[in-house]
């Protein structure tokens, strides 16, 4: 499974990368700084799983959520919001899975398994 992680450099993508790479199925896990960066990671390769944090002062990746799973039709999205008014334009944007940035670890690699798991076995 080829996962994109959406997520600006610093410690929350460190432990997505951890977590990610840490299940089975994940075979790469490519990272995007900027939207420009993720639309072009999905029109070349066969996302399975893209991973967006969607952060109150930048809402040009929750813009772009539906171009991006449309380039990556099979692909499923997990929007990371910081809140919770937020939840709403991130399902609206097409995302399957909206998560609140400080969910636990635990909560977090048991919705990466499932949804792993659910596309290795297709």
């Amino acid at each position: 499974m080829i996962v994109l992680l959406a997520v600006k450099p610093e410690p929350l993508r460190d432990g997505l990368d951890a977590l990610l790479y840490a299940t089975p199925g994940v075979q790469l896990v490519a990272h995007a700084n900027d939207t420009n960066a993720s639309l072009l990671f999905c029109q070349q390769n066969p996302i399975e799983l893209i991973i967006l944090e969607i952060k109150p002062d930048d809402r040009d990746l929750l813009a772009k959520a539906p171009e991006m799973k449309g380039l990556c039709p099979q692909g499923q999205v997990i929007a990371l919001i910081h809140e919770e008014k937020d939840r709403g334009p991130a399902e609206e944007a097409g995302a399957d899975v909206v998560l609140t940035t400080g969910i636990r670890a635990t909560k977090l690699k048991e919705v990466l398994t499932e949804i792993v798991d659910s596309v290795v076995n297709e």
